[in-house]
């Protein structure tokens, strides 16, 4: 509901960090409970984009060629390796690093600690890791969509609303009146099974090799809704390893040769804000003159 938890904001401060060159590794610190598919989709195409780049843009100089003819590309047997060792010593807080493979490959983690459901869980599915304190939530990988009838409270205040339409589902979902079964239908199959299904495809896809297959997860009802704790959300390859926040931002110091940590989506002060923050402290210094005044004049 805030600025810096829309999709776009998060997606752009991603690619912000990441393509920094002084930035060594990207660590997004999840805490929602869910909110909506379109936001987490933006994000999780932006984590999917930066490790697996799709026809990517070269500019064209006036000469005709590409800018960026001349730039090497990275062994990548080198880079898998690297990601490899990088994610099992996060992980386990155990490994030996070659502190010359830093720029070798740059880590896109997810660190939650209280709570990473529906489509915060969605977003973070394509990230290269994700860690979490022990008793965080995990899960919830559904779709859910509101309808409220208030049909019989217009009943009983004797209050009718008549909506003039053109198209047949124009005003499916009027709350002054019952859903349909015939709209009831349409939603539940063109809409959310529609987006469980892309849910479900985009969470096997980031993460491929992890989760637990197909089957075992119709089996267990990995993707009705439920929410795990850290235990079990492991155990079925949702989330790679018990690694509290504090733990990781250790690890990735020792890694990576730095304490400096920078915030690339906080809140941006704006002349509103500064406003408020001289009327709150106007109040307060008027409050703690009054409190003197009265301490004075009861001495």
């Amino acid at each position: 509901g805030s600025r810096t938890g829309d999709g776009v904001e998060i997606a752009q401060a991603i690619s912000k960090a990441y393509n920094n060159p002084n930035v060594r590794a990207v660590l997004i610190e999840a805490e929602s409970g869910g909110g909506g598919p379109s936001d987490a989709i933006l994000i999780y195409r932006k984590l999917q984009e930066l490790h697996n780049p799709k026809g990517q843009i070269k500019l064209i100089n006036a000469g005709g060629f590409p800018s960026t003819s001349n730039d090497p590309s990275p062994d990548l047997s080198k880079v898998a390796a690297v990601k490899k060792n990088v994610l099992s010593i996060l992980g386990s807080g155990v490994g030996q690093f070659n502190v010359d493979d830093r720029t070798a490959y740059k880590p896109v983690i997810v660190s939650v600690k209280t709570i990473c459901a529906s489509a915060c869980y969605y977003a973070a599915s394509a990230a290269d890791a994700i860690y979490a304190d022990s008793n965080a939530l995990i899960g919830s990988i559904g779709v859910r969509m509101e309808h409220w009838d208030v049909s019989k409270v217009m009943d009983t205040v004797g209050v009718r609303n008549e909506t003039l339409i053109a198209g047949e589902f124009k005003n499916a979902l009027d709350p002054y009146r019952p859903l349909t079964a015939t709209t009831r239908e349409f939603m539940q199959d063109e809409i959310l099974d529609g987006m469980h299904k892309s849910f479900i495809s985009d969470v096997e896809a980031g993460r491929k090799g992890k989760i637990v297959s197909p089957e075992e997860a119709q089996s267990i009802g990995l993707y009705s809704g439920k929410i795990w704790m850290t235990p079990t959300a492991i155990k079925y390859g949702l989330i790679d390893a018990d690694v509290t926040t504090v733990e990781l931002r250790e690890r990735l110091s020792t890694l990576y040769g730095t304490d400096k940590f920078k915030v690339y989506n906080e809140a941006q002060r704006n002349l509103r804000s500064a406003l408020g923050m001289c009327a709150s402290l106007a109040s307060s210094l008027e409050s703690v003159n009054n409190t003197l005044a009265g301490i004075e004049s009861s001495s």
